[in-house]
């Protein structure tokens, strides 16, 4: 908390994309086509089975801090790794890309046998003809089973949320169009929170002066999705913890943003703004699609990426709500 670094990996010279935390394990993909996966000794994860490749990753060695994470396995990819899930079936889900992010599919690696994998070609059948964009897991429950994606229309550019058991030889059981009356409009960044809820961002081509965010729950699917939660800065991103929404909202309107931190609770309907993260965030000339904000939230607090920066803080949990 106090702002030191617990450890440095060394991870590529080139972009790194996406990054995905178990406990003890680390996988990073990015555009030097691999998936790579950091281990800290002595810790129970994913692969602990006596069988698995990452049970004896990094016995005798030693990781240069305590606590600290040692490199264990890399994993070639053909193309662009742009977001990845650890699941508990000890293998990686990969959404691979081409350079300009085009979407390509997705492929798994079990880290036993990486050399027989699977994959799903994006606008095949095994995924309802769609191409996928984003890719997450629910809380609690990371596996093969229960995976989502974002998926556009080939044709009408239309955004779903999906559903995937990758056991299956049909995956995806379950396709909700979010934005079939809203053309234009792109859904990111997407997040699950507690199954079978699934939120989503609306991300205008023009962009626009609010937040709005529409929630999936995959029990009760609809074509006539009402917006879950409205903020009053366009969303940069954002996070489910305890049932809540927490955002990073920026005004785009000031040429130097700010980024604040908002909260939502559905239980009430009520969003407050908790506190203003950057004063003063100079975006360099980018569009707000070109300066992406990555924000993690955890009960221990959260993180913000931003530009060449990053800041840390703590949010207390409300007591009660006033409505």
């Amino acid at each position: 908390t106090n702002g030191s670094t617990k450890d440095n990996l060394q991870v590529s010279d080139c972009n790194v994309n996406c990054c995905d935390i178990s406990p003890g394990l680390i996988g990073i993909g990015g555009d030097d086509l691999k998936v790579q996966l950091f281990r800290r000794p002595g810790a129970m994860t994913y692969g602990s089975s006596s069988s698995s490749n990452l049970a004896h990753c990094g016995q005798g060695q030693s990781s240069g801090s305590d606590g600290g994470y040692i490199f264990c396995q890399s994993f070639q990819c053909s193309d662009p790794v742009n977001d990845l899930r650890l699941v508990r079936e000890d293998a990686v889900v990969a959404l691979k890309t081409v350079k300009s992010r085009q979407p390509v599919g997705l492929e798994v690696i079990h880290w036993d046998r990486p050399d027989i994998r699977s994959s799903i070609v994006g606008g095949s059948p095994e995924c309802g003809g769609k191409f996928l964009h984003a890719l997450d897991c629910f809380d609690g429950c990371c596996s093969l089973s229960n995976l989502v994606c974002t998926g556009e229309h080939p044709v009408t550019s239309c955004f779903s949320a999906m559903l995937f058991d990758l056991r299956r030889s049909m995956p995806c059981v379950m396709d909700v169009p979010v934005t079939e009356t809203d053309l234009g409009t792109l859904l990111w960044p997407l997040r699950t929170g507690r199954f079978p809820q699934v939120y989503a961002n609306l991300l205008r081509e023009h962009g626009t002066g609010t937040g709005q965010i529409r929630m999936v729950d995959f029990r009760y699917p609809s074509l006539k999705l009402s917006v879950h939660c409205r903020l009053p800065n366009p969303v940069e991103d954002f996070r489910c913890l305890d049932g809540s929404i927490y955002a990073i909202c920026a005004d785009r309107d000031a040429e130097l943003a700010r980024l604040r931190l908002h909260r939502f609770n559905p239980e009430v309907g009520m969003t407050e703004c908790l506190c203003t993260v950057v004063e003063a965030h100079d975006t360099g000339g980018r569009s707000f699609r070109e300066d992406l904000k990555v924000f993690a939230m955890s009960p221990q607090g959260f993180a913000l990426a931003y530009g060449h920066e990053f800041a840390l803080g703590h949010v207390a949990r409300p007591q009660r709500w006033m409505v």
